[in-house]
């Protein structure tokens, strides 16, 4: 295992959601937790797995020490939107170019696609 960690001020853990810790709390765990946000916190990645998260100490205990950015770790956000209404021009829009000429490109093309094969493509996607 090549385990490489990952800090920051504040970790998401993506948790459950908790409930909110009361003031007096947090107070005295020194404001470590809030919810399901730990700040100065720690990521462990197995090359783009994730093999632990939480206290900086205790994963860089664990793994080692790690690299210290200015950010937020959010290591339980998964962008898995869809677009299935444009199932039909999968294959169609190429990049490369950027994006705005790919919005143009994409744009030009779903309005002479037509929608005759528009829910049989979003079936099979």
């Amino acid at each position: 295992m090549n385990v490489r960690v990952v800090a920051a001020p504040w970790v998401l853990t993506g948790g459950p959601a908790l409930e909110p810790v009361p003031f007096a709390l947090r107070q005295a765990q020194g404001e470590r937790a809030f919810g399901n946000a730990l700040s100065d916190g720690a990521v462990a990645l197995d090359g783009d797995t994730i093999v632990a998260v939480g206290p900086r100490a205790e994963v860089e205990a664990r793994f080692g020490r790690g690299e210290r950015l200015d950010a937020i770790l959010l290591p339980a956000l998964v962008n898995a939107h869809l677009h299935l209404e444009v199932s039909h021009l999968a294959g169609r829009v190429q990049g490369g170019e950027g994006l705005p000429p790919w919005v143009q490109l994409f744009v030009a093309t779903r309005a002479t696609a037509g929608d005759g094969d528009v829910l049989p493509a979003i079936v099979d996607a």
